[in-house]
């Protein structure tokens, strides 16, 4: 185990950052779920709890494992851990590093399927990069890293300083109506995507979160030539540092 980081509040604009990962499954899948049960057709209180009732053993054995797992690789006492759930499909972990989530509710276009997501938020991407115990952790699954910008992104700002700036090794696209638009670079297993309130760096397959922040520093080198900071937003070069160009 390594010696401890700071064990202080991270600095409020890392709050926006987030590692998760989403997967879906039918409900019949579930455990406890028996042939006389009804699938839900619509999500309402009674389908709320039927689901309540049928995940309420795998959240607290999620929430028990990943404590295990914090102890073992982390200088943590028992005071700095704040345990709540599960409760109401929710159970999260709090540490001074990072809080951790877990949440299951019924998908929203077809009730018949239940959506379990996992997070970790409030760690900072600097300090991220010498985590390898929350790597090791989080393990390998289907991450997903998001940046929340605290004011509004200028999509088309953003793409005509990419465009004018003639980046020919950025793979560029966008959608008609300006809502989002993706980046890809030559050996990145991933796609960078931008909206006007968020970033999201997209795997293309399952991967570890410290992979995650590798791609998103690779981005970074590529897109130098074209920093604004008028356009470009701050979190992107606060997020990367300045990484080592390594040959």
């Amino acid at each position: 185990m390594r010696e401890s980081a700071t064990l202080s509040r991270p600095h409020p604009i890392d709050s926006h950052f987030r590692i998760l990962t989403v997967r879906d499954e039918p409900i019949k899948r579930l455990r406890g779920f028996a042939a006389q049960h009804r699938v839900p057709t619509a999500i309402d209180h009674r389908a709320l709890t039927f689901l309540e009732q049928l995940t309420r053993s795998a959240l607290d054995q999620d929430l028990q494992r990943m404590f295990d797992r914090i102890r073992e690789r982390f200088p943590l006492k028992r005071r700095d851990f704040v345990v709540h759930g599960p409760e109401q499909r929710r159970g999260t972990i709090e540490t001074p590093l990072f809080l951790y989530e877990i949440t299951v509710d019924l998908c929203v276009d077809d009730p018949s399927r239940v959506r379990w997501r996992r997070a970790v938020s409030g760690i900072t991407i600097s300090d991220f990069t010498y985590h390898t115990e929350l790597d090791q952790c989080l393990g390998q699954s289907d991450w997903e890293l998001e940046v929340d910008f605290e004011q509004p992104l200028d999509l088309a700002a953003l793409i005509d300083l990419l465009e004018d700036h003639d980046l020919t090794q950025i793979n560029l696209r966008y959608d008609k109506d300006l809502a989002w638009c993706e980046l890809q670079i030559p050996d990145s297993t991933g796609t960078l995507r931008f909206t006007s309130e968020s970033l999201r760096m997209i795997p293309s397959g399952t991967t570890s979160p410290g992979n995650l922040l590798h791609a998103l520093c690779r981005f970074q080198l590529q897109l130098a030539p074209a920093f604004d900071r008028r356009i470009m937003p701050d979190i992107l070069q606060h997020a990367t540092g300045t990484p080592d160009r390594h040959d």
